[in-house]
């Protein structure tokens, strides 16, 4: 009731996702809608009980002004949410335009609202709250004349529920493409749970929340009453939400999708939004002309052009990293990890990335030493792509007990990398190569698993994992499959590497290195950036340029910014 949504537990927050309710357990426009709705109806009985208020002006002009304070407070009181300051906003316009008795197109006030909000603040834009709030409400209005005026003629059993099926399904429908871009996830059964819970949360657990506010400053033990009736129903519709999304194929899914993907949704609700605007003539050139565009985006290709790419993700200081060629194969190396449980790296910036490269599965993850900053994205990835098989340094049993949980859950093949060098035979594209250089005495990052890739003779790319002195020695000792043009620095450019020992040795053209901004760890070291400019090497760093993407061609590797440093 106070918006407290963060006290919410992860497991409890993503039922809610999946069954398509999140938006009952947020404060939103709801909430000001029904505290108006419930208010209205109370002033409305006593002020047609004074002829002199009806003789003076019909309550339609004055009561709206009157709940303004009422309104205001609860939005002061729930802390100014984006939602429900858009909800007020518009509460107050049609409360001054009603008493003026001037006339206003909703869809254009809403319009209008939105507008003026970008010009106080356009980083507005980019919140998801804002969108969805925004686009749920145009989703509603679009469809007003289908839910104000069909099923007038229905007994009010049947034309209630109508009603709701209509607007919820709108808002969904509105909604749609954002929730797909900001959170990645379609719940089908949405629309279903939202007839039974939306009554149950509007009509019974809202009207007792708002009695327990009321009077919990001069009635405690009603206030405690009321709220644990209020508790009792919310509970009643999470444990609903959480047997709906045990049905098959209603359940929500994450989707990841490109740019032109995204676009061709939009489009196709876009069209259905304006065919209860449009006159059928209208409606059915623009419904065909956006399903040509639609499909023809929807099948835009996003196939690898260069012969082998290298993806370096911006994921903080941890470490992650694709490999793809020309046959639509691809490979992760690591999924990096932040100690923060509030920010998944794989749900939220790797996955993401993939649905921009076109990226649907991998025929290989490789986690090259089990340390959080390497392995905690990876648990996302291995739950929601297709793996053909997962490479390991060590034995399955020293796995962390996520991967181990992910891996048996999916039945995803573990392979255990042999020590030495081992050739790749199923990578379509160049030599590839992976090493295992574990000692009994090796520490975690020594036992780091290095790929090296070679497209032919001179162009070629080593990835050296977090490998400190001894393992770089190691490495150095037990020899290389051939040159190394690109190279990845080991253990994010520490100074314990012996990163001027493996430069020395192999001379690369270009060095890369994953380290997140401002880190407490001061990497990559200063001593190992000035070595790297003493040899006049290109060093492109995460932490200054955001994702990286190295790119072979005929004139070699070409490394760049990815995306303006998207995902950083």
């Amino acid at each position: 009731m106070l918006g407290e949504g963060r006290v919410i537990p992860d497991p409890v927050r993503r039922i809610l996702a999946r069954g398509g309710i999140s938006h009952l357990f947020a404060i939103s426009g709801l909430h000001l809608g029904m505290i108006a709705l419930l208010g209205y109806r109370l002033l409305l009985r006593i002020y047609c009980r004074f002829p002199r208020f009806l003789n003076w002006q019909p309550p339609q002009r004055v009561l709206p002004l009157m709940l303004l304070p009422l309104l205001f407070g609860y939005l002061l009181l729930t802390g100014d949410a984006v939602s429900t300051r858009r909800a007020f906003a518009l509460a107050f316009l049609g409360a001054v335009f009603l008493c003026w008795r001037y006339y206003v197109n909703p869809l254009l006030l809403l319009a209008s609202l939105a507008l003026l909000s970008l010009q106080i603040n356009p980083l507005l834009l980019w919140q998801a709250g804002w969108q969805l709030s925004f686009a749920g409400a145009a989703g509603i209005l679009f469809w007003r004349p289908l839910w104000q005026k069909k099923g007038n003629n229905l007994p009010v059993c049947l034309r209630y529920p109508l009603q709701l099926f209509v607007v919820t399904f709108a808002a969904m429908l509105a909604t749609l493409p954002l929730v797909l871009m900001n959170f990645h996830l379609f719940a089908p059964i949405g629309v279903i749970a939202n007839l039974i819970c939306v009554p149950i949360v509007t009509l019974l657990a809202l009207p007792s929340g708002f009695s327990g506010l009321l009077f919990s400053p001069f009635f405690p033990w009603l206030a405690n009453l009321l709220f644990q009736w209020c508790g009792l129903l919310l509970e009643f519709v999470l444990s609903l939400a959480n047997w709906l999304v045990t049905l098959p194929g209603l359940g929500g899914s994450y989707y990841f999708l490109s740019y032109w993907q995204y676009l061709s949704v939009g489009l196709m609700v876009l069209s259905l939004l304006l065919t209860v605007q449009l006159t059928k003539q209208a409606t059915s050139w623009v419904v065909t002309t956006c399903f040509i565009v639609a499909l023809v985006s929807w099948q835009f290709p996003l196939s690898q052009s260069s012969p082998v790419s290298l993806t370096m993700f911006s994921v903080g200081q941890s470490e992650s990293m694709l490999l793809q060629n020309n046959n639509d194969q691809a490979i992760l190396i690591d999924g990096g990890g932040f100690y923060s449980d509030r920010f998944d790296v794989g749900e939220r910036l790797l996955a993401p990335a993939f649905g921009r490269l076109g990226v649907t599965e991998f025929v290989a993850v490789v986690l090259t030493h089990d340390d959080l900053d390497h392995r905690k994205g990876l648990v996302f990835v291995l739950d929601n792509f297709p793996v053909q098989e997962f490479w390991i340094g060590n034995s399955f049993s020293e796995l962390h007990y996520s991967l181990q949980e992910v891996l048996l859950k999916n039945a995803i093949p573990v392979k255990v990398v042999p020590l030495g060098w081992s050739a790749i035979s199923f990578w379509n594209s160049a030599d590839l190569k992976i090493f295992n250089g574990t000692t009994p005495d090796s520490s975690k990052n020594d036992s780091s698993l290095v790929i090296h890739l070679s497209h032919d003779s001179e162009e070629s790319l080593l990835l050296t994992g977090d490998l400190e002195e001894s393992g770089v020695l190691n490495l150095l000792a037990a020899g290389l499959p051939g040159p190394v043009s690109l190279l990845k620095l080991p253990h994010h450019g520490s100074r314990f590497s012996a990163t001027d020992r493996l430069v020395d040795q192999l001379s690369p053209e270009f060095c890369l290195v994953s380290a997140g901004h401002q880190n407490r760890y001061k990497l990559p070291a200063k001593q190992v950036v000035d070595y790297l400019k003493e040899r006049d090497i290109p060093l492109y760093r995460t932490d200054l340029s955001g994702t990286l993407r190295a790119q072979l061609s005929e004139q070699g590797w070409q490394v760049k910014q990815w995306q303006r440093g998207l995902f950083r």
